[in-house]
């Protein structure tokens, strides 16, 4: 029975992830709207978690006044054994 229910709530928790964010320190799932007003952090555990560029600088940056610069940068071979393939 046990186990039934494990797998029950671990597809609750997948159904859940498409309007949540589930915090793995304290198992908890939150709406994705908390969890954004709250600056990604979990407000039960305190856990921080892993955001993008884009929405660090959103974070950051008053809405319409941020300007990419050199968006056409790309990476150049550094003459490095293996670069290529790595890269």
């Amino acid at each position: 029975m046990a186990r039934i229910k494990e797998k029950m709530l671990t597809k609750l928790r997948k159904f859940l992830m498409i309007f949540s964010e589930y915090v793995k320190r304290c198992k908890n799932t939150i709406q994705t709207e908390v969890f954004k007003n709250n600056l990604y952090v979990c407000p039960e555990c305190g856990s921080h978690v892993r955001i993008g560029s884009r929405e660090r600088i959103s974070q950051i940056i008053d809405e319409g006044t941020f300007e990419e610069m050199d968006a056409d940068i790309t990476t150049v071979n550094t003459e490095f054994k293996g670069y290529t393939e790595k890269a």
